[in-house]
């Protein structure tokens, strides 16, 4: 990857790329971080290019590796969220600009339902002794509240009738995927610096 121009590492291939790199440890957390969590931009970088001060990124992980640890072995964060910390930061590896993101902005509208929806079958069938938690921040009031209700129906008494009822709570859910236009904006930027592609266009834009 050090011979390429940019490589992005995204979720657990962040957390190995960045403990193979400068041996940062991803910490465990004490639940699973999943759901629309705002990150705000805290540095100008070409990647960020005509992008908002705040959206919404999803995350869906168990696991971090520490802003502070990161900025101490030469990371520039340039996305951080309260709830999820670093979100995207970058660093240069030889003439590669490596690009890491501990969240999932290339998912589409659904794509944290179905985890959830698979997190859910996990429970009835036995093999996660917890009833998963939603997505944070993800779907509308009323589905939130139904599904509430659903969750302690199933902790009582694991049913098939669960996945049935829910299947279709959520199959009505209105999803819109407020970040999608944010993330192809960003997928965009990281094209345009590929086609840049010069070393000093990518050397200036891990600084």
């Amino acid at each position: 990857a050090a011979h390429t121009r940019s490589t992005i590492w995204s979720c657990l291939a962040a957390h190995a790329a960045a403990l193979h790199l400068s041996g940062v440890e991803r910490r465990p957390l004490p639940t699973k971080l999943c759901g629309v969590f705002e990150v705000a931009k805290l540095a100008d970088h070409p990647l960020l290019a005509n992008t908002r001060p705040r959206w919404g990124v999803p995350h869906s992980r168990c696991n971090e590796l520490p802003a502070q640890e990161l900025g101490a072995r030469g990371y520039r964060i340039l996305t951080r969220s309260e709830q999820a910390g670093a979100d995207t930061f970058v660093r240069r590896c030889g003439e590669s600009l490596f690009v890491f993101m501990q969240g999932h902005p290339e998912y589409d509208a659904r794509a944290l339902m179905r985890e959830y929806r698979r997190d859910v079958l996990r429970f009835l069938a036995g093999e996660r002794g917890e009833y998963p938690g939603p997505p944070a921040n993800y779907f509308e009031p009323s589905t939130q509240a139904a599904l509430d209700g659903l969750r302690e129906r199933a902790v009582l008494e694991r049913s098939p009738d669960t996945m049935v009822e829910m299947q279709n709570l959520i199959g009505r859910a209105d999803l819109p995927g407020p970040w999608q236009q944010t993330a192809a904006r960003l997928y965009g930027n990281w094209l345009d610096l590929l086609a840049a592609g010069t070393p000093r266009v990518m050397a200036g834009a891990a600084s």
